[in-house]
């Protein structure tokens, strides 16, 4: 080991936060690297603590190698997470290449019934943790390359959802103000073995998207009222104009998003 893996090394196993949250601000390509280098010990710690959506992806950059030795030995709920937001060749080649009885497991997990909400997840969605600054949490929108939409779904150390927040919110705070001081409580949570039809019935107009949890709270992604829709039913009519107004809605945020981040970003700078 170099003397810069070994100060990365002392470093992560003395001051984990610091270093997670220094970590989480990197490239992908860069994340991936560490994962490489280090110990699979300190790998696998980085693997586990990082914000969901830039774990999967930094798994997908490394060596089948190394990514199968990481699914081996980490805990079976983190690599439950992981492996959602891998894209599917990658996930099933882990997947052949661990140990029988944990990939048994791990694909059971991974696999729901097409009438559960499970079935029709986003896992790849930007998330914040709740403890980072509205400064730093600018930055990672912009640098994003995960799905953002206009309600920011918040994190805490288990990856457990805490709240949520408006990308508006951040751009008119104090910049040194933690997300935690401007999020506000979910006012509903949806669990990832309900039913699809029940779901839409039931939807909260008030978000395009709703997070989805596992029973323990575990953020594991967002679901659309529109990923929803085939499951019509006589009992309840979906009302397809609200389902386009959605879309052009979103639409308009993603449009909008870049050119307000870039004012934001400019009223940061001294």
């Amino acid at each position: 080991m170099n003397n810069d893996q070994l100060l990365i090394d002392q470093f992560l196993s003395s001051h984990p936060e610091i270093a997670i949250a220094s970590i989480n601000e990197l490239e992908t390509e860069e994340i991936a690297l560490l994962i490489e280098t280090l110990s699979l010990d300190q790998s696998m710690v980085i693997l586990s603590r990082l914000l969901p959506y830039k774990s999967g992806k930094a798994l997908e950059r490394i060596t089948p190698e190394r990514a199968i030795a990481c699914m081996d030995h980490l805990s079976l709920s983190n690599a439950e997470a992981i492996l959602r937001i891998c894209e599917k060749s990658i996930s099933t080649q882990i997947l052949n290449g661990v140990q029988p009885e944990r990939a048994k497991y791990l694909k059971r997990a991974l696999a729901f019934d097409k009438d559960l909400v499970g079935a029709h997840l986003e896992p790849y969605v930007f998330t914040l943790p709740v403890n980072m600054k509205i400064e730093k949490a600018l930055h990672l929108i912009k640098s994003s390359k995960a799905v953002v939409k206009p309600h920011v779904f918040v994190l805490d150390d288990e990856k457990k959802l805490v709240g949520y927040l408006e990308v508006n919110e951040l751009i008119t705070n104090d910049p040194n103000r933690t997300i935690q001081t401007v999020m506000k409580k979910v006012p509903r949570t949806v669990f990832a073995d309900m039913n699809a039809k029940d779901l839409l019935e039931n939807w909260d107009h008030a978000f395009i998207d709703l997070p989805v949890v596992k029973v323990n709270r575990e953020f594991i992604g967002t679901v659309s009222r529109v990923s929803l829709a085939e499951f019509k039913s006589s009992k309840a009519t979906i009302d397809n104009s609200a389902i386009k107004a959605g879309n052009a809605l979103g639409e308009l945020f993603t449009i909008g998003l870049t050119s307000l981040l870039g004012s934001a970003e400019s009223n940061l700078k001294p």
